[in-house]
């Protein structure tokens, strides 16, 4: 016996069409579905001593025969008697067997019965049905409480199909089984739902991303506008259309994956080259330099650019060389002087200060 799950469970009279529909199915498939309908009923346990009281008269007459064994008899009357009482002694038990597993058969169908429709409803029904007897009378109690009519039913099973979609559906044949449960819900309260009406309901609910499907099968439609629509035809496109879509799908994850990857490798290369051209420079900031004309702290007299200015880099020398060298100051009377870069060693640092 399957586990049901909890949204198929009976929970009142909102499903109480579909769910009648899917618990007689299960019923039927377990052979217990006349149990619950009163076609079938479990018999009364057989009482044993009913079926050999006949057996037990005939062993009395049998000894009351013995007793009178001095009067004379023929042979034909004892064969006779004895084989009256063989007879009915086979016959009583085999009547008796075949009644009481009988018995047994249908007491078991009913337990079956009992344990199906337990499964087949919700927490708060069950405490309903708690002091029903059997699963019959817990079934007819079921069926008199949440009963609707077919006015109602109607509109809870169109607003239920209207509300259906695709989405909400693990796969094509999944919506399109659900359309069908709906329309045979329909059909039980006396609305008969035309193939026109189907295939309406069937491409209401199909997502945005089926704009172009719907287009061109509308197009066919229009054909012949007056004909029946060809559900088997709707049916296969509809599965035709979904392998088209997860085939989308997978390329667009493909093409993400692939964009995704790029922009990580490129975020190590960078990282990589950043790392490679900017090596992490050791703190200097405890070194000072003893030179009597510098006295500047970030590196030591060995490295001193005043005491040894052509330790300077040639970059370095070639910036100060294009801001400094040639640049313009008033000597105060209108005039400018030059100064020169020899004339102002003071000027260059230490790169390695700054990066203290």
């Amino acid at each position: 016996m399957d586990e049901v799950k909890p949204d198929r469970r009976l929970k009142g009279k909102t499903n109480f069409i579909s769910w009648k529909r899917e618990f007689e199915r299960a019923a039927r498939a377990n052979d217990v579905l006349e149990f619950l309908t009163g076609e079938e009923v479990v018999p009364p346990k057989p009482n044993k001593d009913e079926y050999f009281v006949k057996v037990l008269d005939t062993e009395t007459r049998r000894s009351t025969r013995i007793k009178k064994s001095l009067s004379p008899t023929t042979d034909d009357e004892n064969e006779t008697d004895d084989g009256q009482a063989v007879v009915l002694t086979t016959n009583n038990t085999l009547r008796w067997q075949i009644d009481y597993n009988d018995h047994k058969v249908a007491k078991e169908k009913m337990k079956m019965a009992n344990k199906l429709l337990d499964k087949w409803i919700s927490d708060g029904i069950k405490i309903e049905t708690e002091d029903c007897s059997d699963a019959k009378e817990a079934y007819d109690f079921i069926k008199k409480r949440y009963a609707v009519t077919n006015e109602r039913a109607r509109d809870i099973l169109l607003n239920r199909l209207n509300d259906l979609k695709l989405d909400h559906c693990a796969s094509v044949t999944d919506y399109t089984n659900q359309v069908r449960q709906v329309k045979a819900d329909l059909k039980t309260v006396k609305y008969d739902m035309t193939d026109d009406m189907f295939a309406t309901a069937l491409l209401h609910g199909l997502p945005p991303s089926y704009r172009g499907f719907k287009e061109k099968y509308d197009w066919i439609r229009s054909i012949n506008p007056d004909d029946s629509p060809d559900l088997d035809y709707l049916f296969e496109r509809m599965h035709v259309e979904e392998m088209h879509q997860l085939q989308i799908k997978e390329e667009r994850k493909i093409r993400e994956k692939v964009k995704r990857d790029a922009i990580s490798s490129n975020g190590i290369m960078n990282t990589d080259n950043n790392t490679r051209y900017r090596p992490r420079r050791e703190d200097r900031s405890h070194l000072k330099c003893t030179h009597s004309g510098c006295g500047k702290t970030g590196h030591t007299e060995e490295y001193c650019w005043v005491k040894n200015p052509e330790k300077i880099p040639r970059s370095l020398k070639e910036k100060f060389t294009n801001t400094t060298n040639r640049a313009v100051i008033t000597n105060g009377m209108g005039g400018v002087a030059e100064m020169d870069l020899p004339d102002s060693k003071d000027t260059y640092i230490r790169t390695d200060a700054l990066d203290a």
